[in-house]
């Protein structure tokens, strides 16, 4: 007897669990630089400084830090929240999803953050930045169930017990 038709969802939950994984911490950074640009000018100040400086590596991260301490914060309990959630699933995909989404926002943050010294509006980095930390997030997921010798998510038993 053939196997009833998965939907989208069913077929592709660790990928999308991932990919809503990922752009928890990049909600928070971005909640933190909206907080620093209303009470100092942040994000505005780091943009100038950046790009008055160079767009190296040193000058990206240290101006990030001592310029939008709330961001980075922000990452930072993003990050910590995906820890919990992955630690919290008793099974690998919930594991290998926050692993994905891990890999995936520091994809984004990385290619993301020299996009900020662009003289790009805002949303549009913002929003480049986060479809770059979901990309990642999808990819890394496929890789990781392909390397655990998965196709998609498996059915649940009960599934199979009905089909024959």
């Amino acid at each position: 007897m053939a196997m009833p038709k998965r939907s989208f969802l069913t077929r592709y939950r660790c990928q999308l669990h991932a990919v809503v994984l990922g752009t928890i911490p990049m909600a928070l950074g971005v909640a933190g630089a909206v907080f620093d640009e209303l009470t100092r000018l942040g994000f505005s100040t780091w943009r100038t400084a950046c790009r008055e400086a160079g767009a190296t590596l040193v000058s990206l991260v240290n101006f990030t830090i001592q310029l939008m301490p709330t961001a980075v914060a922000g990452v930072l309990a993003g990050g910590l929240l995906v820890l919990i959630a992955g630690a919290i699933r008793h099974d690998r995909h919930g594991r290998s999803a926050a692993l994905a989404a891990h890999g995936g926002c520091v994809a984004g943050i990385a290619a993301g953050l020299p996009l900020c010294v662009l003289p790009l509006p805002l949303p549009l980095v913002l929003g480049v930045e986060t479809l770059l930390t979901a990309a990642g997030a999808l990819i890394l997921s496929a890789l990781l169930q392909r390397w655990n010798g998965e196709a998609a998510v498996k059915p649940p038993a009960r599934v199979l017990a009905s089909a024959q």
